[in-house]
């Protein structure tokens, strides 16, 4: 969900210093990379209906594809909990990005349970559950297209053609339907996005002069087809149209970044967008955050159905003094900036990896 992204040019450099070995070995680990991914957005038939519907909410968008959520099966009920062996300590320190990601994996799991034959009854965190519990009964399947969206989308975070959409398009991205204490801000005129870009080179700035931030991000780096298939987790180089490296080369370069060119290359992306989103939050806590990650799921989704591409660029939201200014500036009154997302027209990335669903059952 917040990943910044390394300059391919860059990169490809480095690839060319270690020779060619580097980008060629990896052929058939590329190969199995493309068959793994494929297979995990596939239906399932060894699965029982539970495990096949947590396999969908594994599919969810989340944090540096952290993936930090643990699923229990309790009879007729799946409860999402969080994985705190997965906490970001720099990027997340109150877990906010956290409870949205696991908010991002119930919305799924309600889709797919609705598409099955199952009505969901949601509880949310409070001071008493600090978990998810979705209550599952037997219900007429409901498929929507969100449902085969769910095996499609993606976090596209390439540059975009910067098309206009249409109107129509735009009414359909404006109908997308909210939660309780959930509310979008709309950014699609250039002065409005000129306004983003300042806040979110601020926080590039900010965080890319950040060593903890740094050594943080590259330990959730996926540098090459090893790595990635090893861990099954984390931002994997091609998934960003990166060339694959030596994890030694991957580190060197990314300690290295200058916090302006990473800015710069940020900003460039969002002025490639169609469009871009701010959502926000009645309130900051657990229930809000899960709220905003289904509402952020959903959209996620519907925009896939619309062969739109969408990511997101949280650096303004990211540092707590700079969130408060850009709660002000974007005029969103008391209301809690959660995620800016960006949204247009690009080619399919190289899909993440996920861990099996056994991995994530306590």
């Amino acid at each position: 969900m917040i990943h910044k992204e390394i300059a391919r040019r860059d990169l490809l450099k480095l690839g060319l210093v270690a020779g060619g070995a580097v980008l060629l070995s990896g052929c058939q680990k590329a190969v199995n990379m493309d068959f793994d991914a494929s297979q995990l957005r596939s239906p399932d038939a060894s699965n029982s209906k539970m495990m096949e519907l947590i396999r969908y909410a594994t599919l969810a968008a989340n944090g540096h594809n952290t993936q930090p959520w643990k699923f229990k099966i309790i009879d007729e009920t799946i409860e999402i909990h969080a994985d705190t062996s997965r906490h970001l300590a720099v990027v997340d320190p109150q877990d906010r990005e956290q409870w949205i990601s696991l908010g991002c994996a119930l919305e799924n799991l309600v889709i797919a349970a609705g598409a099955t034959g199952f009505a969901s009854e949601i509880t949310y965190p409070d001071d008493k559950q600090e978990y998810i519990s979705v209550n599952l009964q037997s219900a007429t399947p409901d498929i929507s297209p969100l449902f085969d969206a769910i095996q499609v989308r993606q976090s596209t975070r390439s540059e975009y053609r910067q098309e206009k959409l249409s109107s129509d398009l735009f009414d359909q991205i404006h109908s997308a339907s909210a939660e309780q204490g959930v509310m979008f801000k709309f950014i699609e005129d250039i002065a409005e996005t000129e306004r983003v870009i300042e806040y979110l080179n601020a926080g590039n700035l900010t965080q890319y002069s950040d060593k903890a931030y740094i050594d943080e991000l590259i330990a959730w780096l996926r540098f090459n087809e090893r790595e990635a298939l090893s861990s099954r987790d984390g931002l994997y180089s091609k998934c960003s149209g990166n060339p694959t490296v030596p994890r030694f080369l991957g580190e060197m370069f990314v300690s290295g970044t200058k916090p302006q060119k990473q800015a710069e290359a940020d900003a460039k992306k969002l002025r490639s967008s169609s469009g871009s989103i701010i959502m926000a939050t009645q309130y900051d806590t657990p229930e809000a955050w899960v709220r905003c990650g289904q509402v952020f799921e959903r959209l996620s989704l519907q925009l896939t159905t619309l062969d739109l591409k969408s990511a997101l660029l949280n650096q303004p939201i990211e540092i707590p003094k700079l969130r408060a200014e850009f709660q002000t500036a974007m005029g969103l009154g008391e209301n809690q900036p959660q995620l800016l997302m960006r949204y247009g027209v690009a080619d399919a990335m190289p899909y993440s990896l996920r861990r099996p669903v056994d991995k994530v059952l306590y």
